[in-house]
């Protein structure tokens, strides 16, 4: 999902037509919330590892298979945050250039009185 969000960012930004930018926030959005997702399953592994780093009977495996997973983890999780950031920030830029977060669009509107004389 995050790739296909960039891709579609990537389009967005070179043809931005309103429905390319609508889909561009939706993938973003779900973006957002999957890589929420997985930060929580990242703390959770890295937790449940920490168990088996510090007390080596509670788990099978040499201890440095459970080293080793850990700073794998380490290393996804700050991916996931990096992308993260990266998605809520693209996401609070489409969602400001096509308007989508005002209930109304302040939009100018030119009123021309027919009544008055040409001359003034």
């Amino acid at each position: 999902m995050f790739v296909v969000s960039g891709a579609l960012s990537i389009a967005a930004e070179q043809n931005p037509h309103v429905k390319l930018l609508r889909a561009c926030l939706t993938t973003n959005i779900i973006s957002v919330l999957l890589a929420i997702c997985g930060v929580i399953v990242y703390l959770i592994d890295m937790q449940e590892i920490q168990m088996c780093i510090r007390h080596s009977w509670a788990c099978q495996g040499p201890p440095q298979f459970y080293d080793l997973m850990y700073y794998t983890l380490i290393v996804l999780l700050l991916f996931t945050l990096l992308e993260l950031t990266i998605s809520i920030s693209i996401s609070a830029f489409v969602c400001k250039s096509t308007r989508c977060c005002h209930a109304y669009s302040s939009m100018p509107v030119l009123l021309l009185d027919s009544s008055l004389p040409d001359d003034q």
